[in-house]
């Protein structure tokens, strides 16, 4: 483990605020990396050099000096079962030996903390490139092996990828770090679950062996990250795959996922989708296309009127008189309204073919409404 500079002087700065003595922070080479003595830094000590390769404490005074060294004690620092540095306390040594032991396993804390964010931090890395592969519909999948074996992946189970959407409208001071923890422990009973993290998204691979119920796993992470004040406003999950159709998963898993939040639904499956695959392979160039053709005579007013109409007529399968009562609205009115619409557009609602033709329109007109908020 190689000592940061920049951790090296938060944890001795730490240590100094909880006793009044100069504290040294030193590599396996007796080095001082950092101190609250500014002027040692980068010198070199020999007793914390025999510390660091006998592993045993190394007290100085005047009986037992060392060159470069001031009167003390310098303590090893063992990171699983290896030393990794040396801390050392300057002062009277009948004074500072009782801090020693205290002072020792706060800096092994310490140390062990950091190591765990960095590595946390550097998976994190590894694992969002290895989603970013399968975006890809043709990944190179001799990279894709070769992160599998440094992530210890085994692409021979069959998964199916998950996509959660945040929702992002409120004010989130969530830490990723704190997700990642979180996520950590959530998924601990599976192993071979594969996540990443993005500020719009958590993406994961779950292996079908180790998740029989995958709806229960996904409840208890929404309840997870919404605890953190991080919530998912809709999980999408593609088809069960293993190694290259992983791509067509992750894709499949994104896709629903932003459909379920268009649409508001907590959980959508990829093979659930009928029309949406219509919708979401339009590009948005076509559909305002489609929206200006169909709507374009419409004032913005006049949109959210006979959307109104429009979408009530649909909740009630055409039948007028459920659908005027939904909207507190006589029923003459409601069909007149329904005229209108037929009359301004050019599509009656009440001919199957222009039916379609409006309900294409006024979905895509909602759905890149959404896209936009969502950019």
């Amino acid at each position: 483990m190689e000592l940061d500079p920049k951790i090296a002087e938060e944890i001795v700065t730490s240590l100094k605020s909880i006793i009044n003595y100069e504290i040294n922070l030193f590599d396996t080479h007796g080095e001082i990396v950092a101190s609250t003595d500014k002027q040692r830094i980068g010198t070199s000590h020999q007793a914390a050099l025999i510390a660091a390769r006998e592993n045993r404490s190394v007290n100085v005074d005047a009986t037992h000096p060392f060159p470069g060294s001031k009167t003390g004690t310098n303590m090893p620092i063992v990171f699983d079962d290896l030393v990794v540095a040396v801390i050392g306390i300057t002062g009277d040594l009948q004074a500072v030996l009782p801090f020693g032991n205290v002072i020792r396993r706060m800096t092994e804390v310490l140390l062990r903390e950091n190591w765990e964010q960095t590595y946390r931090f550097n998976r994190q890395k590894n694992y969002q490139e290895f989603f970013e592969l399968f975006l890809s519909r043709h990944p190179d999948l001799s990279y894709v092996h070769y992160l599998a074996a440094v992530l210890n992946v085994d692409l021979g189970l069959q998964r199916r990828a998950v996509v959660g959407r945040f929702d992002l409208s409120g004010p989130s001071a969530v830490r990723p770090d704190e997700l990642d923890h979180v996520l950590t422990m959530r998924l601990a009973v599976t192993p071979n679950t594969v996540y990443a993290l993005t500020n719009q998204e958590l993406r994961l691979l779950v292996a079908d062996s180790e998740c029989p119920d995958l709806a229960l796993l996904l409840h208890q992470i929404g309840t997870d990250l919404a605890g953190c004040g991080r919530p998912i406003q809709s999980f999408g999950i593609g088809d069960s795959a293993v190694e290259g159709g992983l791509s067509d998963s992750v894709q499949q898993a994104m896709l629903a996922a932003k459909w379920g939040q268009f649409e508001r639904v907590p959980v959508q499956h990829f093979c659930d989708l009928d029309t949406a695959l219509v919708y979401t392979a339009i590009s948005d160039e076509e559909a305002q296309q489609v929206v200006n053709k169909v709507l374009g005579k419409l004032t913005p007013a006049e949109l959210v009127k006979y959307q109104q109409v429009f979408d009530e007529y649909t909740a009630m399968n055409g039948r007028l008189a459920s659908a005027s009562a939904d909207l507190f609205m006589h029923k003459n009115t409601f069909q007149n309204r329904l005229n209108q619409l037929a009359a301004k557009t050019g599509y009656n609602p009440r001919d199957l073919r222009d039916y379609t033709a409006l309900s294409m329109a006024f979905k895509l007109r909602d759905y890149l409404a959404f896209l936009t908020h969502k950019a």
